[in-house]
């Protein structure tokens, strides 16, 4: 009987002394599974996209759809308002967020251009949400905003610099920004947003409405707006005081205004000093047009051809 209790005792402590290192065994050995299951780092691998950074590997989705298109989501031109967005001249894929976030796709091939986006979180591994179109101008907005459209149709802003923050709520039917770049970021500005509800034109900040028009917005900085009416063009301030009007092309460049008038007369408009500060020259359209800042002059080419250089503060 007592040696039975010594091969019990010893039996027990045998245990308690392997069984960490089995598990630990056991462990490393799928480790090293996972390892080598796709030890050349691709992305597609084996129906699943493997998402690494150098070395790293930040997470892994298991696509529904291996044989189809199972992929980054592609950002789509942009929709037709008048507002100077930037262009989206050729699809490109929106690539990981932040090690973090993901949009794909995952569809049919034939399916690709109708196919909800998925917005993944790759240290979860798990769906935040579907999707039918997200935009970022493919340079990027700061603070990782991205605009996105549900599948009611309506817009929203979705921050995705830490944790996923709803700056807009989905509630608009469209919401854009203008082609400003932020000299910091290189990404553009985002302080201020342009929506469009219930046919009613509103510029937002903080999600607080700062400015409201039945006109489309063509473009605006901080100080000023470009409204669009049929084929004229006019700029207010943000008390709807018209500073300028019935133009056939407004813009801003840098601190000054950009002009075309209803017969085609292009010039530089100092809003500061209330006074044109350039030659005038009959344009076809504002492509004719190319201008340059360097060594504080602004150099002014009409067709190709360095028509005036202006000294510039």
């Amino acid at each position: 009987m007592e040696n039975k209790k010594i091969t019990l005792w010893v039996i027990i402590v045998l245990l308690i002394i392997l069984a960490p290192i089995t598990i630990f065994s056991t462990s490393m050995h799928f480790s090293r599974l996972a390892f080598e299951e796709n030890k050349n780092h691709e992305f597609h691998y084996n129906g699943k996209l493997y998402f690494y950074k150098n070395d790293q590997l930040l997470g892994t989705y298991t696509c529904e759809n291996p044989s189809g298109y199972c992929d980054y989501a592609i950002e789509m031109p942009n929709d037709s308002y008048s507002l100077a967005e930037r262009e989206i001249e050729e699809s490109e894929k929106i690539t990981t967020i932040n090690d973090r976030y993901v949009f794909l796709i995952d569809t049919n091939s034939s399916q690709v251009e109708n196919a909800n986006i998925i917005l993944y979180d790759l240290s979860a591994e798990r769906k935040i949400g579907e999707y039918k179109k997200v935009k970022d101008y493919q340079v990027g907005i700061d603070h990782d905003y991205y605009i996105i459209q549900n599948q009611n149709n309506l817009w929203g802003v979705f921050s995705l610099e830490n944790d996923i923050v709803a700056e807009i709520p989905f509630q608009y039917n469209y919401i854009g920004l203008p082609d400003q770049i932020d000299e910091d970021t290189n990404k553009i500005e985002s302080e201020i947003f342009a929506t469009l509800k219930d046919e009613k034109w509103q510029l937002l900040t903080d999600n607080e409405t700062i400015f409201s028009t039945n006109e489309e917005i063509v473009t605006y900085n901080d100080k000023y707006v470009v409204l669009k009416n049929e084929n004229f063009m006019s700029l207010v301030d943000y008390d709807e005081k018209i500073i300028l009007n019935n133009l056939k092309y407004i813009n801003f460049y840098n601190d000054y205004i950009i002009i075309i008038s209803l017969n085609n007369e292009f010039y530089i408009y100092d809003i500061n000093q209330n006074q044109k500060i350039s030659n005038s020259y009959f344009v076809n359209n504002i492509d004719d047009i190319d201008l340059k800042t360097e060594n504080n002059e602004l150099q002014i080419f009409v067709k190709d051809q360095l028509e005036q250089t202006i000294a510039i503060e």
